[in-house]
């Protein structure tokens, strides 16, 4: 596995990850949703690309396509986790308009803001 590219944006609280292989057409589509998306929240998070280049990085991130998008470690495509690992796949999401390559943008905002809220309650009960 290689890191090909890290951004932060403040402290990190949020955890993100797209995984995908360097053929892959749409990765890099995504990764701009994603900063976008980031920006428009004002989130403060950590934005990783992960190049998913052997069986065993596969098996460790549960790879079930390209690109993939770990929300704290958490796949947002709630099938993936009964989805079987692959090397070298395009990744299919279910969306609200029909079968897409990546995720929509609403798809990103609600995982993030999902995120976000819980990082919130764990601050309050906390202390």
């Amino acid at each position: 596995m290689t890191i090909q590219n890290k951004i932060s944006n403040g402290v990190n609280k949020t955890q993100i990850q797209i995984l995908y292989f360097p053929d892959c057409p749409i990765y890099k589509e995504l990764e701009k949703l994603v900063q976008e998306t980031i920006k428009e929240l004002k989130i403060k998070a950590s934005l990783e690309l992960v190049n998913i280049q052997t069986k065993e990085d596969a098996e460790k991130y549960h790879f079930t396509g390209s690109p993939g998008l770990l929300i704290n470690g958490k796949n947002i495509d709630s099938l993936a986790k009964d989805a079987p690992v692959v090397l070298r796949s395009c990744k299919i999401y279910r969306t609200e308009e029909g079968m897409k390559m990546m995720p929509t943008k609403k798809m990103v905002i609600e995982a993030l803001l999902e995120t976000r809220n819980k990082n919130k309650s764990v601050v309050k009960d906390c202390c």
